[in-house]
């Protein structure tokens, strides 16, 4: 069986290393790993989209552009805020939010904030996105998996938004440059409970318990140490082992910090996803649009004309073991089954 994510290192997990396990290490390393100063860790990723979302005063009615094919947890913290979603066309090449999409609808309405996904390592198309945003006074966040874009410049964001969950446990992390969304957003995770000498206990803002366990933390601490390896490699064999097929659209770019090895098929999705799963290679597709979800598409009028990208990628794209416990005879085996007619 090759799984489409890493499996975690097995380790007991004792009483005693609960109690030593030091949280405000854990922050100082992924706060380097990352290149921000201030890390929130937060209970799962919902938690980290809406606390930072309540970190930059999102009310009733703003509006918030997105990609079509956004992560549901993204798209339904929006409507907590009853704010407004503008949803995105994606991009051809890069699969997040297309710049040109964005362009327009900048001209059109007046956007607080916008969400960018990251579905690929390239910043090219991210960086004309952030560029166009601050032009226009827009608060940018980026939403993407834990384990991506190590060492990367993340500071002209205004946070950047990590999460992970698999069938033991969740994690979310908010990381930013400005002290004052961090400050809010710690005071907010734990019911915005302060304590001082004069006045005791007091309670000076909403919030909920939105803190991960110290289990958690524990378990993405040793997770993060399986996966912080350079994968320039394995995507070296992918790109080599692909290129000659002519049924494949290969990524734009592959090195450690791409999430995913995404490929394109011109045609056979299904079935190419069916063959891999008939010999237990697993494998994901590409975000489902909000227009295949009937609440959006009723409570917006999404037309399926208005995203012809997305939905081009969304029956195209497939997602491939991409970390670095895969073998070289685990790609060798995954080519074969991909490429065989």
């Amino acid at each position: 069986m090759i799984p489409i994510h890493p499996t975690p290192i097995q380790q007991e997990y004792s009483y005693n290393k609960l109690l030593e396990f030091d949280e405000l290490s854990f922050v100082d390393e992924y706060a380097s790993y990352v290149g921000l100063p201030y890390i929130s860790f937060l209970n799962n990723g919902s938690s980290a989209i809406e606390l930072a979302l309540r970190a930059l005063k999102i009310r009733r009615g703003d509006k918030i552009a997105c990609n079509i094919a956004s992560d549901l947890r993204v798209v339904h913290t929006i409507k907590r805020f009853d704010a407004t979603p503008l949803f995105l066309d994606s991009d051809e090449r890069y699969y997040g939010v297309s710049y040109d999409a964005f362009k327009q609808i900048v001209q059109l309405s007046k956007i607080h904030t916008l969400i960018i996904d990251i579905p690929t390592a390239s910043t090219i198309n991210i960086q004309k996105l952030i560029n166009l945003a601050k032009k226009n006074g827009i608060k940018v966040l980026l939403y993407f998996n834990i384990f991506a874009y190590k060492s990367l410049n993340l500071s002209d964001y205004d946070m950047a938004i990590f999460s992970q969950k698999d069938e033991i446990t969740s994690i979310g992390v908010v990381a930013t440059i400005n002290k004052e969304y961090h400050t809010k957003i710690e005071l907010q995770k734990n019911q915005s409970i302060t304590y001082n000498e004069n006045s005791g206990v007091d309670v000076i803002d909403i919030g909920a318990e939105y803190n991960t366990l110290r289990f958690s933390l524990i378990y993405y601490y040793n997770y993060l140490s399986i996966v912080n390896i350079s994968k320039d490699e394995l995507g070296f064999y992918y790109h080599e082992g692909f290129k000659k097929d002519t049924n494949i659209i290969l990524p734009p770019s592959v090195d450690e910090n791409a999430i995913y090895y995404f490929i394109k098929l011109k045609i056979g999705r299904d079935t190419v996803v069916s063959k891999l799963f008939d010999k237990q290679i697993y494998t994901g597709i590409g975000k489902i649009p909000m227009i295949f979800f009937s609440y959006y598409k009723k409570r917006y009028n999404l037309k399926v004309a208005h995203f012809p990208q997305a939905i081009k990628n969304y029956n195209q794209i497939i997602t491939l073991p991409y970390y670095p416990s895969l073998t070289l005879n685990n790609i060798r085996e995954i080519i074969s089954t991909i490429s065989s007619k």
